[in-house]
């Protein structure tokens, strides 16, 4: 036994002496950023406009952890019906990218969102709107890829597209899951230190 802990005890010192491979060597660069976003897609076959904002942190001007959250800005009717509601459809979740040689000029990035949402019917009653009471959750996964224009050291442009997918709609009325999900073109603009 003490042949086994003075063995142990040799690697350990052993350990210092020879060089060691690592995925992350020295002092780690990191920057952040965020901005608005603007969607355009088509949602329920109508021509939808999706608002909303991301941020990230940036590890290694390679790796992007952080968030983003959307809704639907402009009226899309629930049904055909004389005096149908609009839809109210937001979402938002966790994101994870991979940036491609952002110090070039026209780089590019993919991500992906992991997250939840709603869809509701939203009202106009002459004296302003209100949400009505019912409303379904659903799960949304969106990857994306984009062309990234480097304007300044604070500021960045994207341009890119998206795919949203959605599931788990089913107690809300004839929208379905594929009413909901669908193609986006997708512009950004992101402020920070990259």
């Amino acid at each position: 036994m003490r042949f086994m802990y003075r063995l142990l005890l040799m690697a350990m010192l052993a350990c210092p002496v020879f060089s060691q491979e690592t995925l992350v060597s020295g002092d780690l660069s990191h920057g952040g950023f965020g901005g608005p976003v603007l969607k355009i897609t088509q949602i329920n076959d109508e021509l939808g406009i999706l608002t909303g904002g991301r941020g990230a942190w940036i590890v290694g001007h390679m790796i992007t952890i952080g968030g983003g959250g959307y809704s639907l800005v402009n009226d899309i009717e629930v049904s055909s019906a004389v005096d149908a509601p609009n839809l109210r459809f937001e979402y938002g979740g966790f994101e994870m990218g991979f940036i491609i040689a952002s110090d070039k000029l026209l780089h590019f990035s993919v991500n992906a969102l992991l997250g939840t949402g709603s869809v509701g019917q939203r009202w106009s009653d002459g004296g302003g709107e209100y949400d009505a009471a019912d409303n379904d959750r659903f799960f949304v996964m969106e990857p994306s890829a984009n062309a990234i224009v480097n304007v300044a050291k604070f500021f960045r442009i994207g341009l890119g597209g998206s795919y949203r997918y959605v599931t788990g709609v089913d107690d809300f009325g004839d929208i379905t899951d594929a009413d909901l999900s669908g193609i986006s073109a997708v512009v950004t603009l992101k402020f920070g230190s990259f």
